[in-house]
Parts: structure tokens; C-alpha cells; sequence
């Protein structure tokens, strides 16, 4: 007995399978934005402390100047990571979060500038802006 001849359905439906499979596999993985939020604060928190060592700790222990150059780039960096948190689309469209984010900017990019000019309480100053700027973020939105 000969086979019986296949409708084109099972080879469309195999079709359909592996070319999902195959779009599935090869499209990038993105994280979810609560983790792209999650990731920004863990890089901006490492700077943080960077920063409060080098702006408050290094300058009292080493009885030096502090490593203004250093601290000057650690804040910028904060300021970048502070604007990646307001684009990241995790609480879209509420200026509360948008208007935190700001502030921990423009805090950071004082403590950029006054690292700049070598200006240890100026930039000591920012350092606790900047603070109050994360801690108000971290009450309103709870993470």
C-alpha cells in the first residue's frame, strides 16, 4: 500500500516552528527596564563610594590633596549613569522620577566642576546634594 500523500499543513507548521526558533535565538536578549534601572544603580552606587573616598576619606588619611582628577571623572561618570536612570523608561512619563534624576545630574556635575577647579568644600558640598538627591529618589520610589 502506497503512503498517503501529506497536506502542505505539517510542513507550514514545521516551517513556522523552526523559523520562530530560529528568530528567537538570534534576536538579543534585553533586560527587563526594572533591571536596566537595577544595573544603573549598582554602577552609579560603586562611583558614589568612589567618590566619597576620594573627596572625604583619601584627603584626611593621606594629609594630601585630594585626587581631584580622579574625583572629577568619578562624578561625571555619576552624572552620566544619573542620565541613563532617566532614560531608562522605568517609571515612563512621571516627572517626579525624571525631576530626582535631574538632581542627582546636576549634583554630580557640581562635584565634577568644583573637583575641577580643586575645590575640596565645594566639591564636599555637591557630595551631599548629591546625596540628598539619591536618598529623596530612593524614599519616593522605593528601590
Amino acid at each position: 500500500m502506497p503512503p498517503k500523500p501529506r497536506s502542505g499543513r505539517p510542513r507550514a507548521r514545521a516551517l513556522a516552528v523552526l523559523l520562530a526558533l530560529f528568530l528567537g535565538l538570534s534576536a538579543p536578549a534585553r533586560p527587563a527596564r526594572a533591571q536596566d534601572v537595577i544595573d544603573l544603580m549598582s554602577q552609579m552606587e560603586k562611583a558614589y563610594l568612589a567618590l566619597i573616598q576620594q573627596v572625604l576619606v583619601l584627603p584626611i588619611q593621606n594629609l594630601g590633596d585630594p585626587p581631584f582628577a580622579d574625583a572629577a571623572q568619578t562624578a561625571a561618570r555619576i552624572a552620566q549613569i544619573a542620565d541613563g536612570v532617566a532614560k531608562s523608561n522605568a517609571f515612563p512619563g512621571d516627572q517626579g522620577f525624571l525631576k530626582r534624576a535631574e538632581e542627582a545630574r546636576a549634583a554630580a556635575r557640581e562635584a565634577e566642576a568644583a573637583a575641577r577647579e580643586k575645590h575640596l568644600a565645594g566639591a564636599a558640598a555637591a557630595l551631599l546634594r548629591l546625596h540628598g538627591a539619591c536618598a529623596a529618589c530612593h524614599k519616593d520610589f522605593r528601590f
